[in-house]
């Protein structure tokens, strides 16, 4: 895995010291930066990525 590739991605530019609150603000940055993608491609319903959506 291309880590730096992947903190870019994110846009995660924080310490990288192995910590809880690292790990907290990178599961945010992928929350928020990673599409979600489900089983409803399948079933042949739309993604919605607005965010409005989901808050």
């Amino acid at each position: 895995m291309d880590v730096e590739s992947y903190l870019n991605r994110i846009g995660y530019h924080g310490p990288r010291l192995p910590s809880v609150s690292v790990l907290r603000h990178l599961h945010r940055q992928h929350l928020l930066s990673v599409p979600f993608e489900n089983l409803d491609v399948r079933l042949g319903r739309p993604i919605i990525l607005d965010l409005r959506h989901f808050y």
